[in-house]
């Protein structure tokens, strides 16, 4: 489980005499995803304290108990914190290049960057700057529309 690997889920032992949720959760899978073929999907309708997950790696396997130990795509703080993060990266690359800077802070529209460029030529290495700097605060730019001016 990638969650797992990335450090999201210490495995620790979590029993405790206090009273806890669990997280409930879900598989979802994308067989025509490039990034993510499976992803895990949790129902945080409901206002919980805590947040834990029983998972297994496979149906005759034991049920182990995980408390998540990062935001949860999908609470309700979850978008301002991808903001802030957008906002963070922004003012880090004011030093380094000012016009980057300035479109990861004015740029985007929920998930979406919407800039552009006066030629094929600096629209490519706008996209690669602005990949950079973004990968570097681990926001991954996965694709790229362009649109050309007729005449």
């Amino acid at each position: 489980m990638n969650m797992m690997k990335q450090g999201m889920l210490p495995n620790k032992n979590l029993n405790s005499s206090k009273q806890e949720y669990f997280l409930p959760h879900h598989a979802v899978q994308k067989k025509n995803s490039i990034t993510t073929k499976l992803r895990v999907v949790f129902d945080v309708s409901y206002d919980q304290s805590l947040q834990k997950i029983a998972w297994r790696n496979s149906s005759d396997s034991v049920v182990k108990e995980y408390r998540l130990s990062t935001v949860t795509y999908g609470t309700s703080s979850a978008p301002f914190l991808a903001t802030r993060c957008l906002h963070q990266i922004g003012l880090h690359s004011q030093n380094i290049n000012l016009e980057i800077s300035h479109i990861i802070e004015n740029s985007f529209y929920m998930d979406d960057l919407m800039a552009g460029a006066k030629s094929n030529k600096k629209a490519i290495a706008l996209i690669q700057n602005l990949s950079e700097t973004l990968d570097a605060g681990g926001f991954h730019l996965r694709k790229c529309l362009k649109s050309l001016k007729m005449s």
